[in-house]
């Protein structure tokens, strides 16, 4: 049935007898509900399950192996498409990719491995670690149907090479891959943190311009030996043209903090020498002349930089506060 707020809910699926409301699950836009969390509910329905055959020693273990091997290998499925879909808009250059109707887990993860080395060179590692598992659950399971039938679309029989199934050796190697996988997913949600800074060129993301602006000389010796033997390493190191150099070179002169790695001064947009006083006086600052000049000013930029971190600070969060459920 049906009411007013076109919710939808019958005699099995209900918000339960009242009293019963700390049991009800929030569902559908009832919250915060993406790929991740439903990766999540799988990958914790494992570690109960494996539980209670391992340490509580109930249920049937041979029954229970093909729910607990289901949830893994659909977390590791909801991770890879989760994953691309956070990687793929980085940069706009990348075509982004719907995959959301193939369950095959190797084409799902070599899309993964394309895009993501694509993106940023970073994640080669986290790519390195996670390949064994993904592809022992490719070898025994690739399109998510071993676990679900006993047999395939053309009636044979499935797991007919792979008899046993040890659930200690599993809880272990599960363990290790989820460990692995919320490592990516930290690293991920801190790359796309960082991109979203647009300090970057289509070749080089910010770590890799910041450590180009560290090899530099300083600006006023921009055209001696010196820079271009740098200019030479940089481009040999990380594969960049002429005109790739030269974006790099662009944004390093721009931006605030890597133009001070070559000798550079560069105003703060928005935030004058004024203002960081007015800064330093709203928090109460008695900067008088009395002082000496020195340690007035460290004062000064020490009390601006802390006044404007918690205004920024309070800026990201208050949307996060508003919105929350």
């Amino acid at each position: 049935m049906t009411d007013s707020f076109d919710s939808l809910f019958n005699k099995t699926f209900n918000a339960g007898i009242p009293g019963s409301q700390f049991l009800n699950a929030c569902v559908g836009t009832n919250g915060h509900v993406d790929k991740r969390s439903y990766s999540l509910g799988f990958a914790e329905a494992v570690d109960i399950l494996m539980h209670t055959v391992t340490e509580d020693q109930g249920g049937t273990i041979d029954a229970l192996i093909y729910p607990i091997c289901f949830c893994a290998r659909h977390q590791l499925e909801l991770f890879i498409k989760e994953q691309i879909d956070a990687i793929s808009p980085i940069r706009s250059a990348l075509p982004q990719k719907t995959l959301t109707s193939t369950h095959d887990i190797n084409h799902l993860w070599a899309e993964l491995v394309s895009v993501a080395t694509a993106t940023d060179r970073r994640f080669s590692n986290k790519l390195d670690a996670l390949k064994e598992f993904v592809s022992d659950f490719g070898d025994i399971d690739p399109t998510g149907q071993t676990f679900r039938y006993p047999d395939n679309a053309e009636s044979e029989r499935h797991l007919v090479r792979t008899p046993v199934i040890n659930i200690l050796t599993l809880r272990d190697r599960f363990a290790a891959m989820r460990a692995l996988i919320e490592e990516f997913e930290l690293f991920t949600d801190s790359i796309v943190g960082e991109y979203r800074r647009g300090t970057l060129t289509s070749k080089l993301s910010r770590p890799e311009i910041e450590e180009i602006a560290r090899a530099l000389p300083a600006r006023a010796e921009w055209g001696s030996e010196e820079f271009f033997r740098a200019k030479d390493e940089a481009r040999a190191r990380h594969r960049l043209s002429s005109n790739d150099f030269g974006k790099a070179a662009e944004v390093i002169q721009s931006h605030p903090y890597f133009c001070s790695l070559i000798g550079m001064k560069k105003e703060l947009r928005g935030l004058s020498s004024a203002s960081i006083g007015k800064l330093a006086n709203f928090m109460g600052g008695k900067f008088t002349a009395d002082r000496p000049a020195k340690r007035r000013a460290g004062r000064v930029r020490n009390a601006a930089h802390c006044r404007v971190s918690q205004l920024l600070s309070r800026g990201l969060r208050g949307p996060v506060q508003r919105g929350a459920i």
